[in-house]
């Protein structure tokens, strides 16, 4: 995203006028190197720009309920990154809190403005494809920080809100589709399976299981 900062120049007439961060430090840091004007070494700082109207929330998944429920209470609209949230709550909270405050708030998917992407909704709904019946996605990347945040359970880190958000997304897009009934079905028996074999799992054992 921090590349993607630098196409906003232009007819679009957006631009980037701040950034926030836990440190001065960093703020600034991360400032000078993307030729930023404003840094503030706290979010709070952020959401109190005047020049600021729209929020960025690009934080790790663990922060972006509450990051996008300050921003959007302090009265910004926000473009929150993927994934939107942790679960089902905090999304249907933070969608009430931007109506609360008529805010603009959508998630950063950037999968769903890919030109390619576009063409294929367009060929699905001009019937040019025709029924679709199963779809097929899975999408990997090789993470060899050990400690890093994908790993990291107090970031909310691990495959299915980092990678599996894209698949899941995509299978979902066409959702008129009779295959995105049977993708629902099968999801929620698999959460099922899985929360069985961690209740087996801890019957058996005294250790706590990880899954990546």
């Amino acid at each position: 995203m921090t590349q993607a900062l630098q196409t906003l120049d232009g007819p679009t007439g957006a631009e980037v006028v701040a950034v926030g961060s836990r440190s001065p430090d960093s703020a600034e840091e991360f400032a000078a190197r993307f030729d930023i004007p404003h840094a503030h070494g706290s979010y709070a700082d952020l959401y109190a720009d005047p020049d600021v109207e729209i929020v960025y929330v690009a934080s790790p998944h663990s922060h972006h309920h509450e990051m996008t429920i300050d921003a959007l209470r302090a009265g910004k609209h926000v473009l929150c990154e993927k994934a939107f949230a942790l679960n089902a709550a905090q999304s249907r909270e933070m969608a009430a809190v931007a109506r609360e405050h008529d805010r603009f708030l959508m998630e950063a998917m950037w999968t769903w403005f890919i030109p390619a992407i576009v063409d294929i909704k367009r060929r699905i709904e001009a019937g040019e494809i025709g029924r679709l019946t199963v779809i097929e996605s899975d999408f990997g990347i090789t993470v060899v920080d050990e400690g890093g945040r994908h790993r990291r359970i107090d970031l909310a880190g691990g495959a299915l809100l980092d990678l599996g958000i894209y698949p899941i997304s995509l299978a979902r897009f066409p959702s008129y589709c009779p295959a995105w009934r049977s993708f629902k079905r099968a999801m929620r028996l698999l959460i099922c399976w899985v929360w069985s074999l961690i209740d087996s799992i801890k019957a058996s054992s005294d250790a706590t299981p990880t899954i990546r």
